[in-house]
């Protein structure tokens, strides 16, 4: 089997059968692989998606994306793993031709430590607008400590034996576990290609609440700058990571209206990296928002899987 969708989902059924619906009308020959993290009720496909290879796998209990996506892994048989958050949804028409030009690439030398974005809608649900973002290529680790710029949860394609190489996601993290598997990926030599089209609809979600970031923050400082980590990384992507995270920290309290202290993050944030811009570097060029036409199911759910 060439390719294996893998989506988690926790109380999201309107949304879930959503990007489900059109991850099926792709038309790629794929197994997708639903796991309903703990949803209350569970989740359901809806009958009007009709498809072969569709399998749901079922937690016990909320367990978070990076546990959901390790159990989709394990149960994933394709050559090729594409991921999808459930609150997302791919345009038509895109997963093939980025699909097909990713093995063409696998083909020429056979590096499996490549993973394959694409650009990407976010859409913001409270304002109503729209921006289409273009992520850059890189190889260089110090970008990939600078955050996930790609946007790994819905436009990513992997294939199977960089997992193999990088392992799992830490089930330990329920926030910026795609930072933490992309970091290890960038330090195990990976690097980022880009397929030059916009091929998913990323809806903007709540921003993590200021103490369940600290604790994050906590476990990603003990696993990359404590001096007693086998995965400490080099001074200068340490700098880029603290630098990134500060940045977490001012959105996070922006949200919750407390300005002077995202001021404070914000400028600690600069003095770790000098620059003029918000982010560490100029990740995306933004093009502009193609025109389609947005599914009416809507999302009634916050949850962050």
């Amino acid at each position: 089997m060439q390719l294996s969708i893998i989506m988690p989902v926790f109380n999201r059924q309107d949304a879930g059968n959503r990007a489900l619906r059109r991850a099926v009308a792709q038309n790629v020959a794929a197994e997708i692989i639903i796991i309903d993290d703990g949803s209350t009720p569970p989740f359901y496909v809806s009958p009007d998606i009709s498809a072969a290879g569709i399998r749901i796998i079922r937690l016990d209990e909320n367990r978070g994306a990076a546990a959901a996506r390790n159990v989709g892994f394990a149960a994933a048989k394709g050559e090729w793993i594409a991921l999808l958050d459930s609150d997302d949804y791919w345009l038509p028409g895109t997963l093939k031709p980025r699909l097909d030009a990713a093995m063409r690439d696998f083909a020429h030398d056979r590096n499996p430590m490549r993973c394959y974005a694409g650009g990407f809608v976010l859409a913001n649900r409270i304002t109503g607008k729209s921006q289409a973002r273009m992520p850059v290529e890189s190889s260089d680790p110090a970008d990939f400590a600078g955050g996930c710029w790609f946007c790994p949860g819905s436009t990513i394609l992997l294939h199977r034996d960089s997992l193999k190489r990088v392992g799992d996601f830490d089930p330990a993290l329920r926030r910026l576990e795609d930072f933490d598997w992309f970091l290890r990926f960038a330090l195990a030599g990976g690097s980022l290609k880009v397929f030059n089209e916009i091929v998913a609809v990323i809806n903007i979600g709540t921003k993590v609440s200021v103490d369940r970031l600290a604790v994050v923050e906590e476990h990603l400082r003990a696993k990359f700058l404590s001096g007693t980590s086998d995965t400490r990384i080099p001074f200068r992507l340490a700098r880029r990571l603290r630098a990134y995270l500060d940045i977490e920290h001012a959105s996070s309290h922006v949200a919750q209206h407390e300005w002077i202290t995202a001021l404070y993050y914000l400028a600690r944030s600069v003095m770790f990296v000098p620059r003029l811009s918000l982010h560490t570097r100029r990740f995306w060029s933004y093009p502009a928002v193609p025109e389609f036409h947005a599914p009416t199911t809507p999302d009634k759910t916050s949850s962050p899987v």
